[in-house]
């Protein structure tokens, strides 16, 4: 109710981005005509099958091209491919979660790109050496952070 009241109280408003735990308002805001982005990462998937139009989250900055391979499964009619690529995606995010999101978030972009993207905000605080190095690991393990990806990226 509130959305609809918003929405025509604001004529220009498109969409918006959904990280509340009812997943089923992502169809409710779509009948709206509003696009809705779910703003988890590990729902992908069965929120575009119920009406999202794409995903806002921290670990798609990562490695974007794991959500960019659910999206173009899902858009190509492959459910099998998109689930695939969902569960993929989804056990990357787990591994950065292990960690701390924030502070394993910006350790792997910085590893990814090679560029220092700094410490989180206090009061959290960046990975130990040890930590940063196991949460390395655990990506390359996973496939998603060699050198030759890096260097791709």
């Amino acid at each position: 109710a509130l959305a609809r009241r918003i929405r025509d109280a604001v004529p220009t408003l498109a969409g918006l981005k959904h990280s509340g735990p009812v997943v089923e308002h992502v169809r409710e805001f779509a009948d709206l005509d509003l696009a809705c982005f779910i703003g988890n990462s590990y729902l992908m998937l069965p929120g575009l099958t119920i009406g999202a139009c794409g995903c806002v989250d921290g670990p798609l900055a990562v490695v974007p091209e794991l959500w960019v391979a659910i999206w173009n499964a899902w858009q190509a009619g492959d459910l099998a491919g998109a689930t695939e690529a969902q569960r993929r995606a989804t056990e990357v995010g787990q591994a950065m979660m292990e960690f701390g999101f924030i502070e394993a978030l910006k350790a792997a972009i910085t590893e990814r790109l090679g560029i220092d993207c700094g410490d989180p905000r206090l009061p959290m605080l960046p990975l130990e050496p040890e930590q940063r190095a196991a949460m390395i690991g655990r990506m390359r393990n996973l496939g998603v952070m060699d050198e030759e990806q890096r260097a791709a990226s």
